[in-house]
Order: structure tokens, then sequence, then C-alpha cells
């Protein structure tokens, strides 16, 4: 990935738990992952998580409606 974006409970978790998440991510075998990738945290708030529970619910409904 090119970025990748650290959202929800961990959101606020703090500098020390980004920087363990970052060390970790970078030994893993993740072939396609570059080891300058940066990790950030979200800056978009609690309302992306609604949004995305929205969605997921409005998914699933209309993979199981009978078409």
């Amino acid at each position: 990935p090119g970025l990748v974006i650290i959202h929800g409970e961990y959101a606020g978790a703090g500098d020390y738990f980004l920087e363990r998440l970052r060390r970790r991510l970078w030994k893993l075998s993740l072939v396609r992952m570059d080891k300058g990738t940066p990790v950030r945290y979200s800056a978009a708030g609690p309302a992306l998580t609604l949004i995305g529970a929205a969605q997921y619910a409005a998914d699933a409904f209309f993979a199981s409606a009978e078409i």
C-alpha cells in the first residue's frame, strides 16, 4: 500500500503505539510493502466509523436481497 491509515479505537493511541506498529509492520515479510510506507492516524473523526458501519449493513442487506 502507499499509505496505512489507523482509524477507530486505536486512532488516539499516541506516538508510542504508532512507532511500535511501524516497526512491527516493517518486520513482516510483506514483499510489496515499502519500508518507507507512511503509517498515520486518521483525521476524519468518529463519524467515519458510523459511515463505514452503515455501508457494511447496506451491502449485507442488498447482497441477501432476492432479485
